[in-house]
């Protein structure tokens, strides 16, 4: 009775060992496939990161085209496929999907905002240059003219140097005549 037991038990071991083996290989196979599935989640990501940092509008519409081709219409093939076989993965895939969608739309806003913020800044900054050039040309004016000014001052003060000094000679003459005439 012990041995038909411990057949038994022998038998029962192996089938759980068969079935633990079984489950382990599924498992190894639906982690490699999640693997799969988040690094193309991620290249996805970082290629609508680039496409939506790009400055032309004509770009980006070109570039999201791109991903659609390049990913929905495998995605929707993949899914049609999927949907034969498993209603969890759909339901995952559609998550998936959906979140992408709020994630790109997200990121739409992100960027229309962004880029009016730049716009509103370069307009403000381009307006400040230009309120600078202006009182640049006025400040150079204003030194052009005080230069002139100077320069008039100058001239009249080596006139008046120059009279002084001819009078300064005039009367030493003077004095040197008066001298004279006194002996």
């Amino acid at each position: 009775m012990q041995t038909k037991a411990l057949d038994n038990l022998k038998t029962d071991v192996a089938a759980r060992r068969a079935q633990v083996a079984t489950l382990e290989k599924q498992l190894k196979k639906a982690k490699s496939e999640t693997k799969k599935h988040e690094q193309k989640i991620q290249d996805f990501i970082q290629e609508l990161q680039k496409i939506m940092q790009k400055d032309n509008d004509n770009e980006k519409i070109a570039g999201l085209m791109h991903i659609h081709k390049a990913n929905a219409k495998d995605h929707a093939d993949e899914v049609l496929e999927k949907k034969k076989k498993d209603p969890e993965t759909i339901e995952e895939l559609d998550k998936h999907l959906k979140y992408m969608e709020k994630s790109i739309s997200q990121l739409k806003k992100s960027t229309q905002v962004q880029l009016a913020k730049s716009r509103k800044q370069i307009r403000k900054q381009t307006k400040d240059n230009k309120d600078l050039i202006r009182e640049l040309s006025v400040l150079r004016k204003e030194d052009k003219t005080r230069k002139e000014g100077q320069d008039a001052i100058d001239k009249k003060i080596n006139k008046i140097n120059q009279e002084k000094r001819r009078v300064e000679g005039e009367i030493e003459k003077y004095k040197d005549s008066m001298r004279k005439m006194r002996l």
